[in-house]
């Protein structure tokens, strides 16, 4: 079987659409109608800009306020202004989403596509379950809990090191060092959102007013979970004031000799050559 190539698909394009048991429910088309809606404010100017009639505008704007949980397009009837039509905030973030998942999906096929046009070994033409798993490696989980996503703050890099703080937001800073090569491979930036992982084998943790090593991440936070092995403590820690939460794995003996119990107030801490960094490809 002849393997097939850029040239036989062309560039590969994704065509979302989301369905309920009733019925299609948003597609390119509908979300580019309530778009033009919010733009126009008018179902009328809004179906010619689509290109549908003003009567399938309106079918298709009553039914994707009856297969929604919440209303997305209002009419207003008279007026200082005549009347129009507007977007609710729930119709707002329904746009928002379908245009980040349609972003999420044609990266996917870009992705694969370069797979397709790449060497024939990489993958055969005819093995679809090879290909569920380079689908599956592009939504890759880790096995590190401690997983953080915060935007480049500034890079500091010399020949061989850089290290780079991210800002995790509400004021929170995490530092990571990883080697130039890494950072210059990972293209890392200005405002750039990086996710850095930690192991929570390598969450160090201490009392509130206890001595620390300098150079670490430290947050202080609340203890909400701890799970007791024969010799091993799995602690999670909420950091305070954020929604953020962080998990250490310590020795039975160190989690009794800090005294541990959910409610209790903690130090948790982790060098930061012990974070990884990620970027979305």
């Amino acid at each position: 079987m002849n393997r097939p190539t850029d040239t036989a698909f062309g560039r590969l394009q994704a065509r979302l659409q989301i369905d309920t048991p009733l019925g299609a429910f948003l597609g390119e088309q509908r979300i580019a109608l309530l778009e033009a809606i919010g733009l126009q404010g008018s179902i009328a100017r809004a179906a010619k800009v689509v290109g549908l009639s003003y009567k399938a505008a309106w079918e298709a704007v009553d039914d994707m306020n009856n297969l929604s949980t919440e209303a997305l397009v209002l009419r207003v009837a008279g007026g200082p202004r005549g009347g129009g039509t507007t977007l609710t905030a729930h119709a707002l973030r329904l746009i928002a989403f379908y245009r980040a998942l349609q972003a999420e999906h044609q990266a996917t096929l870009q992705r694969l596509q370069q797979v397709l046009a790449g060497p024939a070994q990489a993958v055969p033409a005819d093995d679809a379950l090879a290909y569920r798993r380079l689908l599956h490696r592009f939504s890759l989980q880790t096995s590190a809990r401690n997983q953080f996503v915060g935007t480049v703050q500034r890079v500091l890099a010399d020949e061989v090191e850089a290290r780079v703080w991210l800002d995790l937001g509400s004021g929170l800073t995490l530092e990571a060092l990883v080697t130039t090569e890494s950072a210059e491979r990972l293209k890392l930036g200005q405002d750039q959102e990086v996710h850095a992982l930690v192991k929570s084998g390598a969450v160090g943790l201490w009392g509130p007013e206890g001595e620390r090593p300098e150079g670490l991440n430290h947050y202080p936070g609340e203890i909400t979970r701890c799970a007791w092995g024969q010799r091993k403590a799995d602690i999670t820690v909420a950091l305070a004031g954020h929604h953020l939460q962080a998990t250490s794995v310590l020795s039975v003996a160190c989690a009794r000799d800090l005294g541990l119990t959910p409610g209790g107030q903690i130090v948790v801490g982790f060098r930061p050559a012990d974070v990884l960094l990620a970027v979305a490809a």
